[in-house]
This record gives structure tokens, sequence and C-alpha cells, in this order.
């Protein structure tokens, strides 16, 4: 399965980082998005997710928030435009 060879070779992945703000907090959605697929944050997942936000810049005390609200948004059914949009102005 693709994602566990991503759980071991995360490390090892390389990563060029977004251009902007917005883009981080897209990349961040996405990443969240496809790991909620089947419908659980499993701990892993969330593990995989915390690493992804870290390495997009979002400041260790923002990281679950963010995470949390994302999560919250995609089981909601809202928008994903609407919830960047939201995020973006909490975060500039």
């Amino acid at each position: 399965m693709e994602v566990e060879g991503i759980f071991r070779r995360g490390r090892r992945l390389s990563f060029s980082m977004p251009a902007n703000i917005r883009a981080c907090i897209e990349q961040l959605y996405d990443a969240v998005l496809v790991l909620l697929l089947d419908g659980q944050l499993r701990p892993r997942e969330l593990s995989l997710c915390r690493v992804t936000a870290r390495r997009l810049g979002f400041p260790r005390p923002a990281v679950d928030s963010l995470i949390g609200q994302i999560t919250s948004a995609i089981d909601a059914g809202q928008p994903p435009e609407s919830t960047i949009d939201r995020l973006m102005k909490k975060i500039v």
C-alpha cells in the first residue's frame, strides 16, 4: 500500500516549500483530505499531518488547531475554498 511506503520513507521524501501561505494551507488541507478518505484520522496519519504542517512552516502550537479545523470542515462538508479562506483570515 502506497500510504505505508510514505510512512516508512517520510523523512526521505523530497519537499518543495510552497510560494505563499495560501499554498501552504492548501497543501495541508489536501494532506488531511487524503488521510481522511476512510473517514478516520488514525494516530499515524495525524502524526504525518503534524509533520507536514511543521514542514510547511506552521508554528507547533497552531498545528493541532489547524488540523482540527480542517478535519471539522471536511466532516461538515464545507467547500475547500471557504475553509481555506477562513483559515487565511485567522493566520494573516
